[in-house]
């Protein structure tokens, strides 16, 4: 009897809390105008992005435009003659013995990456849109936020037109124009300058995917063509078109008519296109490789990573879970995060069960949006790559509250369905909106963090002559500041070089005039954050000199799993020579680093960059 009285109690106020919700909602789904008033209700909650110049990489591309334009000199990020911006843009690390030993000396490669390290992407669609910033309001940085957020609005209307066209019933589809549009997870797209590669991509799929339902509803080859030239187009945007293919076999399998035979068949036109763009991707020398932070797809090591971030990034999607913070995690709590993703996402299965079995679209939605995720888990999961796993959750979402009759009178037959749909609509359409300027304005805090540490880092001409020496750090951190400088025309650095990362915890001890032995008790590159450029699996070798900037790294002892836990460091002068400038960060402040005298041992305990306010030197 008490457990009746407690469900009822709970029915009475989730009636309370929803019924208002539910009033509105069922006017605005009514709206005539709905996708354009969400367009400009999701670029309205990113307008903090406005606020904010350059980011992270956006840095670093900047430098390659002004350097192809002959307006700086960066030959070690873009070589002599600089690259072309259109191929070299969100190219970071090319994997030539050259091109590291270069960005090595700019201390973006430290010496614990490895000799092949690779992070190289072909998207030449979305350079173009960088490129126009730079052609018309090249320091206007605030512009090329509106552009991104131009970019955004256009994603709204382009999927509004996805779930009006290939949905069933309108409400359905007016209610996953208002959750995608609504989406927190659009802040990194909409604030990061360097990731607006993925709203292109989305908005050139949506014409894709369209032009694939009108050859398939038409059979006439115009509308094939069209869908075939637009996929070569949107793998140009980036890599996140291939999650538009995941839709593709998704239409396919749930929509499409005909036997599975001749459904499938309807597949082979496209794969030319994804065979030449995948031998330009190889022979051009683009790809990932040495990095833990990225897996190739095309190993055998792709599928535990498919099997164990995907239940991450659907977790994210539906239940805002923090994706971002899983790279942080030992590997214990990586897999305990995994394996509570997936039991929440057994709910949601067992909640959208009834409308995948009542409606093709739900399927196709559903399939289409766990086919979206795999291309991602290629990287680490993020909150900022799960837009196209975005565009199909709504779909679901909107087919099985339609379905459900949530939103009218009657209510699902089990609670448990009603007390989750209930909640899922609470977080998409009352706490997401409410998040996400507040995470439009946190993720361009976060990746402040690069230029707050080039702030930091000492500014006088005397640097124009000296070696900067981190005595830790991390390499885009650090990698960062002669961009900067050269962009600005301040003093840089004549070169760089990293003894640590700035999470290891190390002794220090000067056994020589020109030499440092750092120990690790723990072991070098022991938490996630420190493997980001080096997959640990790749073994060390005891003796062997690593030569960076001229210092040559040597590991001299390792863990028992293959990490090194002390290497010497050989400079080619004297550690107190003034060629040499040592700085060290402690207690999220970037010091000078005064280096123990001959036989004397110094700790360095580990320390995180200053993530909001700026430490002066």
């Amino acid at each position: 009897m008490g457990s009746y009285s407690y469900c009822g109690v709970v029915d009475v106020a989730l009636l309370v809390a929803c019924l208002p919700m539910k009033t509105l909602l069922l006017r605005l789904l009514e709206h005539r105008r709905l996708p354009w008033i969400a367009a400009v209700v999701a670029m309205l909650l990113c307008s903090p992005a406005l606020s904010f110049g350059f980011l992270a990489d956006d840095w670093f591309q900047r430098g390659i435009v002004a350097a192809a334009q002959g307006e700086v000199q960066l030959p070690l990020l873009v070589g002599d003659p600089p690259a072309s911006p259109l191929d070299h843009m969100f190219v970071f690390f090319d994997g030539t013995p050259q091109g590291n030993r270069d960005l090595g000396e700019l201390g973006l490669v430290p010496w614990w990456a490895p000799p092949g390290i690779k992070a190289a992407f072909l998207r030449p669609l979305a350079a173009c849109t960088h490129l126009l910033d730079y052609a018309a309001w090249p320091n206007l940085p605030a512009l090329m936020h509106l552009h991104s957020l131009l970019w955004l609005g256009l994603a709204v209307l382009a999927a509004a037109a996805l779930y009006l066209r290939l949905g069933g019933a309108p409400r359905a589809a007016a209610l996953a124009t208002l959750l995608f549009a609504l989406e927190d997870a659009h802040a990194g797209p909409a604030t990061w300058l360097a990731n607006r590669n993925a709203l292109v991509a989305l908005c050139v799929a949506v014409p894709l995917l369209l032009a694939h339902h009108s050859w398939r509803q038409r059979r006439r080859w115009p509308w094939l063509l069209a869908a075939v030239a637009l996929l070569a187009l949107d793998l140009m945007a980036g890599e996140a078109a291939l999650a538009a293919c995941g839709f593709l076999a998704a239409y396919a399998l749930c929509l499409d008519r005909g036997s599975l035979r001749a459904r499938l068949v309807s597949l082979l036109p496209y794969a030319p296109v994804l065979t030449g763009w995948a031998a330009w991707y190889r022979l051009g020398g683009y790809g990932t490789a040495g990095a833990r932070s990225y897996v190739d797809p095309t190993s055998l090591e792709f599928v535990p990573a498919v099997l164990e971030r995907v239940p991450v990034l659907l977790a994210t999607q539906f239940f805002q879970a923090p994706a971002d913070a899983w790279i942080a995690l030992p590997r214990s709590g990586q897999l305990g995060f995994s394996a509570i993703a997936l039991l929440a996402l057994l709910l949601v299965l067992a909640a959208v069960l009834p409308v995948l079995r009542a409606r093709p679209q739900a399927r196709f939605w559903g399939l289409a949006m766990a086919l979206a995720a795999v291309p991602i888990c290629a990287s680490f999961p993020m909150e900022r790559l799960i837009l196209f796993v975005g565009l199909g959750a709504a779909g679901l979402l909107g087919e099985a509250v339609d379905h459900a009759g949530w939103l009218e009178g009657p209510a699902p037959a089990s609670r448990p369905r009603r007390y989750l749909f209930s909640s899922l609509m609470v977080v998409h359409l009352v706490f997401s909106p409410l998040l996400l300027p507040g995470k439009t304005m946190l993720t361009g805090m976060l990746f402040g963090v690069f230029e707050r540490g080039e702030q930091s880092a000492p500014c006088d001409e005397q640097l124009r002559e000296q070696s900067l020496v981190w005595v830790n750090g991390a390499s885009i951190f650090v990698g960062i500041v002669p961009v900067i400088r050269a962009l600005n025309h301040e003093p840089r650095p004549r070169g760089q070089f990293v003894l640590a990362h700035m999470l290891t915890d190390m002794q220090l001890q000067r056994p020589d005039e020109r030499s440092l032995v750092a120990t690790a008790e723990a072991g070098f590159l022991a938490t996630p954050p420190e493997q980001l450029v080096r997959d640990v699996r790749i073994p060390f070798v005891v003796g062997e000199p690593i030569e960076r900037g001229g210092v040559v790294a040597t590991v001299q002892e390792l863990m028992p799993d293959g990490r090194p836990r002390t290497v010497h460091f050989a400079f080619p002068v004297s550690l107190d020579d003034p060629s040499l400038r040592w700085v060290v960060w402690q207690e999220q402040q970037l010091l000078p680093f005064t280096v123990p005298a001959v036989g004397e041992t110094v700790r360095v305990p580990p320390s995180w960059p200053p993530f909001f306010a700026p430490a002066q030197l």
